[in-house]
């Protein structure tokens, strides 16, 4: 059997071929998943958005809730969707995260199956199942699970439509919906489905009206029929949200930095190196670049360099299989330049090395691993000839025992755990009509808040009821004139003290402690609850009095 027929995924291969290995790695993607989920007690701070925007929806008060936020998630009316079976918010959101990153791992694999063999295609797919990052971000309640799979999805899609010799036109519509569905999830999805539509357009064997009504079908329904939705929602608006306007909103922000740095220059801090603000100004976009090869390296992870310089070096006697893989190669190529593009800009945005915008290239970009993988092969395999199904097995423990560490570590929140526990004992005291207003020292509360109000029958949003305050905001004035239900203060930074002292001093600032628990971050934490004028001033303390 040649490499071409053995690599290609025809009419005449059984799925039954594939099914070993897929369910192989989706018991190991689960198992890992799993286990990690069950080390992090705490919920991610983005999925209380997401959670709360389900809540509306399922609640039917998604009008209230789009009035302030005009563009729903895929995530959200899938959470709410879960939620009618399962009647548990956080845990429905987590079903939703690890379904979409189980079932990345279908197309992703038959995505490598185009241009590798089973062996090869299988290491490339351990990759992102034993990938440290992706296993905790696939149990967090985030847009990323879905991005990924209708990513894979769709570049799947498209270049199997651009490797068969009789090209079906569905093909193209299951690549076009999976990157509208891409685009839904993360704004950056837009970029696939541009440069699919300008592949389409500019390349002269693909330029057929067939196929370019199969691919623009789609988004001319969703243009057609996002005006008949039951919810006042512009579909096509949010699918564009932010797009248009990020490359001229990082130019200005460029632009800030340096005249930032043009005041520092001027009046320098004493001590400063002479011409050192000079000398920033002129390479904050050599900064950029930097922020963003550290965001690569987080996201791929160490091996992938050394596999990519396997893949360049060249060895004796071993011939690439790509050669007859050229116009999907150069898809790949052109999304991952361009997205290299756009992670750049993002970073100028917001200087965040957040590698959840690395999924868009990290998905094309795993497949240039084959080089790696194969030349990393052929060259074992000449040292001992004997040993070349064996060193897949022992790459793939490698990454395995590679991803043990991160996955049996406790979660990375488990520290602000007792914000959680502060918001279920509110949860247990009956709640005033005019909400819960909450007010601490640390953006925390706002877990609090959540899970306080999380099985309500009415939204209550935590970002409008909770102030994040100064110990030196603490007065009595403020405390006097407060119409704050609870406050939430540590001993770690003087909050509890002030409020003793202040109450010492004025008889109006009448509050109590209500709940009190030690955690090694913020020292002992204190949940303090006001009390009505002329009720006598009481202590009810519960949790951990150590």
């Amino acid at each position: 059997m040649s490499e071409k027929s053995e690599r290609q995924i025809t009419d005449n291969s059984s799925i039954f071929e594939h099914l070993a290995p897929v369910s192989l790695l989706l018991l190991l993607a689960a198992a890992l998943r799993l286990v990690s989920l069950s080390r992090e007690p705490m919920l991610n701070p983005d999925g209380i958005a997401y959670i709360l925007q389900a809540k509306a929806f399922y609640l039917h008060q998604a009008e209230q809730f789009l009035n302030v936020y005009p563009y729903p998630t895929n995530l959200s009316l899938m959470i709410a969707g879960i939620y009618g079976f399962i009647g548990d918010w956080v845990v429905s959101g987590q079903i939703v995260s690890i379904f979409f990153s189980l079932l990345t791992i279908i197309p992703f694999y038959f995505l490598n199956r185009i241009f590798w063999n089973r062996q090869t295609a299988f290491t490339i797919v351990i990759l992102y199942v034993a990938s440290p990052l992706f296993i905790e971000l696939s149990h967090e309640i985030i847009r990323g699970p879905q991005f990924w799979f209708f990513l894979s999805l769709g570049l799947w899609a498209f270049c199997y439509f651009m490797e068969k010799e009789n090209r079906p036109g569905y093909l193209l519509i299951i690549s076009s919906t999976a990157f509208i569905m891409t685009a839904w999830s993360r704004i950056e999805g837009l970029l696939p489905l541009l440069l699919g539509a300008s592949w389409l357009i500019f390349d002269y064997r693909l330029r057929k009206p067939r196929y370019i009504v199969a691919y623009f079908l789609p988004i001319l329904l969703i243009f057609l029929f996002s005006g008949l939705l039951s919810l006042n929602i512009d579909l096509p608006k949010a699918l564009l949200h932010g797009f248009v306007g990020r490359l001229d909103a990082a130019i200005n922000r460029f632009q800030w930095l340096r005249n930032a740095l043009l005041n520092l220059e001027l009046s320098p801090p004493l001590g400063v190196v002479p011409d050192f603000f000079d000398k920033a100004r002129d390479l904050i976009w050599f900064l950029a670049l930097g922020v963003t090869s550290h965001c690569l390296i987080k996201t791929f992870g160490i091996i992938f360099f050394p596999l990519t310089i396997f893949g360049i070096v060249k060895i004796p006697n071993f011939k690439p299989i790509f050669n007859s893989k050229k116009r999907p190669l150069l898809f790949l190529i052109l999304l991952l330049l361009s997205g290299l593009t756009v992670i750049y800009i993002q970073i100028l945005l917001n200087w965040s090395s957040s590698e959840r915008f690395v999924a868009l290239i990290y998905f094309p970009g795993l497949i240039f691993a084959g080089y790696g993988f194969n030349k990393l092969f052929a060259f074992w395999h000449q040292l001992k000839p004997d040993s070349h199904p064996a060193s897949y097995l022992w790459l793939c423990l490698l990454l395995l025992l590679f991803a043990l560490p991160s996955v049996v570590d406790s979660g990375n929140r488990i520290r602000s755990l007792v914000f959680k526990e502060l918001g279920l004992h509110l949860a247990e005291i009956p709640a005033t009509t005019h909400g819960l207003h909450l007010c601490g020292t640390s953006k925390k509360i706002l877990y609090t808040h959540f899970y306080a109000q999380l099985e309500k029958p009415e939204l209550s949003s935590p970002w409008e009821q909770c102030d994040i305050i100064k110990v030196s905001d603490l007065t009595p004035d403020f405390l006097v004139n407060t119409s704050y239900d609870y406050l939430i203060l540590s001993d770690r930074d003087g909050g509890r003290q002030r409020l003793l002292e202040i109450m010492a001093e004025r008889k109006e600032a009448n509050f109590s402690v209500l709940f009190e628990k030690r955690c090694d971050k913020y020292g002992k934490i204190y949940l303090f609850g006001q009390l009505k004028s002329g009720n006598p001033r009481k202590t009810l303390k519960t949790g951990d009095k150590n």
